[in-house]
């Protein structure tokens, strides 16, 4: 986790579920020196995709409320 950038710390305090993660070492992020690879990329945005798929089918798949 790149500390104390991500805002999840406020969505936290709101009662709103949160999650980050990212591409590569935290040591090197946002700094002069930051890089990536590209198989890391990849492989975040496969974790963000699959992970917004499983919030979107509870979304689809709750309850609703009888009004």
């Amino acid at each position: 986790m790149c500390g104390g950038i991500l805002q999840n710390r406020w969505y936290d305090r709101l009662g709103i579920p949160a999650s980050g993660c990212a591409a590569g070492r935290s040591d090197v992020s946002h700094g002069p020196h930051e890089y990536g690879d590209e198989q890391e990329l990849f492989r975040a945005a496969a974790v963000y995709a699959l992970h917004a798929g499983e919030i979107l089918v509870g979304a689809c798949t709750a309850p609703r409320a009888q009004g």
